[in-house]
């Protein structure tokens, strides 16, 4: 615990001291292709890629734009336009149907 609050200390007085114990998120897909050496680097098995994949509802590379692996572990996606879901305001204005 005092291993932690000097770490959090010494983070909040200087922008090196957190960038080194904080780490930086790193590119693993870009433009639906997998970075392997990035893969390398981060000790991360293309299998557990495809399955954060998946836990975000992506089942294609195609459909990545950019995937990244966070500071805290968790790998944000970004999907491409055309495979974003649909929302209500990208539907026409009907009007209201009578019965």
């Amino acid at each position: 615990m005092l291993l932690h609050i000097l770490n959090a200390f010494l983070g909040s007085r200087s922008a090196v001291v957190e960038r080194l114990t904080a780490g930086t998120p790193v590119v693993l897909i870009r433009d639906g292709q997998i970075d392997r050496r990035a893969l390398r680097r981060e000790l991360m098995h293309e299998s557990e890629l495809m399955t954060a994949l998946r836990m975000e509802h992506v089942e294609r590379l195609e459909d990545v734009q950019q995937a990244v692996l966070e500071c805290s572990g968790e790998v944000s996606v970004l999907p491409v336009p055309a495979a974003q879901p649909l929302k209500k305001s990208d539907l026409p204005m009907m009007g209201r149907l009578s019965s």
